[in-house]
């Protein structure tokens, strides 16, 4: 008989909002004036801010820690109440509790372009289309985005990073589907692929772009690279971490690819492993992940609502902390 796929509820965390309200009373206005997404350029702010929410917060700061060292589990969701009328002021100050959360929690990367310790990304449906006519898929909300893992990058060094973070402010679409998370402790088999792969830094991926838009929010700035990279390093506790996103082009030998199905067999242990954690992709809602300890994807977006031009709106944060894997080579 074959297998069936469990999808379980991954854990879920909600914000008291009468306590959320209260800390944004005290802690975002400035002259009665709400603070922008500019003042997290400020680190001293950030710093101030983010130890108080720590200490205002402790239960759920404590319960996204637990939950992400377990290696059983290893991701988290948390919702973020709406707590004013305004829509503008709500979205900015769920966002701005969203990064400094994170920034409490790990210590993060600043964005290269807008020195934030995020990075924010808008879509259209427009704009999807015009990024798979230029050739790069697996960007936008309209592509399916498979199991893998989250890189970074620091001059010529490829790292695969402790934690992320992901913050949806908005999803405008009316079919949103699930995000996925299966623990590399849940897959079957898993040390029978780091056996045959190996930890040898000689495998080559074309990394997914980074795409900065314009003031018209079109495609302006596409950052696309090349790394060669161990797929699995052993960390100083002896933790396998797989490095694992973009496309695989294969073995580099002698400046040939070869052995391009190597990764075929995880990635298709991976999709159909038998468990897998799944969370409803919604507005509001942001993920913690241990990237480190598991793989993540998500389902495509369907049917935009055709008064909004912007159909999604996210942040991302990412840990400057993590195990280097490779280097980049272009």
């Amino acid at each position: 008989m074959p297998s069936i796929q469990m999808y379980e509820p991954a854990p879920t965390l909600q914000v008291n909002s009468e306590k959320l309200k209260d800390f944004y009373t005290k802690n975002l206005f400035i002259k009665d004036e709400m603070v922008s997404l500019s003042h997290l350029r400020n680190e001293g702010f950030v710093s101030d801010v983010a130890g108080r929410l720590l200490e205002g917060f402790p239960e759920l700061v404590n319960q996204v820690h637990d939950t992400i060292a377990d290696k059983n589990t290893g991701a988290v969701a948390v919702d973020i109440p709406i707590v004013y009328d305004d829509v503008t002021k709500d979205a900015i100050s769920g966002a701005v509790f969203y990064s400094l959360l994170s920034s409490g929690i790990m210590p993060v990367i600043l964005d290269r372009v807008n020195k934030t310790p995020f990075t924010i990304f808008n879509a259209s449906y427009d704009n999807s289309i015009k990024l798979n006519e230029l050739g790069f898929r697996e960007i936008s909300p309209i592509d399916i985005l498979d199991f893998h893992t989250d890189g970074s990058i620091d001059k010529t060094t490829l790292s695969v990073p402790d934690f992320i973070s992901i913050y949806n402010i908005f999803i405008n679409y009316k079919k949103c589907g699930n995000f996925y998370w299966v623990p590399t402790s849940q897959i079957a088999n898993f040390n029978r692929h780091v056996e045959e792969i190996g930890f040898e830094e000689k495998y080559v991926f074309d990394l997914t772009p980074s795409v900065y838009g314009n003031n018209e929010g079109q495609p302006h700035s596409i950052n696309s690279r090349r790394t060669k990279t161990s797929i699995f390093r052993q960390d100083k506790d002896g933790h396998v971490v797989t490095f694992m996103n973009g496309t695989f082009l294969g073995e580099d030998i002698h400046g040939q690819f070869e052995n391009e199905d190597a990764l075929e067999e995880l990635q298709m242990s991976i999709s159909k492993n038998d468990f897998r954690y799944k969370i409803e992709q919604k507005s509001r809602r942001l993920i913690f992940m241990n990237n480190k300890i598991g793989f993540h994807a998500r389902d495509i977006f369907e049917d935009p609502f055709d008064e909004n031009s912007t159909t999604r709106s996210y942040l991302r944060c990412v840990s400057n902390h993590g195990n280097v894997v490779g280097k980049i080579i272009n």
